[in-house]
């Protein structure tokens, strides 16, 4: 069934682990931030904050090691771990390897010729963003680039999407379909109320993980995405 485009409008991806592969630096960066003010997480606890804004996810890392900490003071030492992780990150990636997902641009290939727009959402910051865009050859070539701090609320609050709509022009949040890697991505697609949220298993959140989070369908990687719109389309 090829006439996916009057179905859907939009598509909405995450970045890392969803469209970009690179090393998965994020957790190393965290807890390293986090050792600047002698706080030490756990992999449990980072992997718990997975697909988070990244300072949303530092607040409720704080919120959990340090419960005491006033609104004034929390605020104050969350953006301190937020310099510090996003400095760590950025010198990280400036030496991984980052390229796409096998098979993602044969999709946005696929989506642009039925009409179909593309929009990434991320919880890192449009600095951050651009440099992974611009070591894959995306820059200016993507209809919307929704980050963190274009916005009031990270995931999992439907913010990003609904700004992915507003740039995009897209209406109907019924014709839309938000695709990601975490629990997060998922949460984020159901309180948007989307058409069609599709977990990928290419990043952080394992099966058993994804299949908690509200979900349509979950596929292996956006390799996959136009037979699920095929079988979503021939379905209705």
């Amino acid at each position: 069934m090829e006439g996916v485009a009057r179905h859907f409008d939009l598509v909405a991806f995450d970045v890392a682990g969803t469209t970009i592969s690179v090393a998965d630096e994020v957790p190393a960066a965290l807890r390293y931030a986090f050792s600047t003010v002698d706080l030490g997480v756990s992999d449990a606890q980072v992997h718990a904050v997975r697909g988070l804004s990244k300072r949303q996810a530092i607040e409720n890392l704080l919120l959990t090691l340090s419960p005491s900490l006033d609104s004034e003071a929390l605020a104050t030492q969350r953006d301190a771990i937020f310099a510090s992780f996003k400095e760590r990150l950025i010198e990280s990636y400036e030496t991984a390897t980052v390229q796409p997902i096998d098979g993602v641009e044969v999709t946005f290939s696929w989506l642009r010729e039925r009409g179909v727009a593309i929009a990434l959402t991320t919880g890192f910051d449009r600095e951050l963003l651009d440099r992974l865009l611009a070591r894959v050859g995306w820059t200016g070539t993507l209809d919307a680039v929704v980050c963190d701090n274009d916005v009031a609320r990270g995931r999992p609050a439907p913010d990003l999407i609904r700004e992915a709509m507003h740039r995009t022009t897209t209406k109907d949040v019924a014709r839309v379909v938000a695709v990601g890697d975490t629990t997060a991505d998922l949460y984020a697609a159901n309180h948007a109320e989307v058409g069609y949220a599709i977990g990928v298993l290419s990043g952080a959140h394992p099966l058993e993980v994804l299949r908690q989070a509200p979900h349509d369908v979950i596929i292996e990687s956006v390799a996959d995405l136009p037979e699920a719109l095929r079988t979503r389309g021939a379905d209705e």
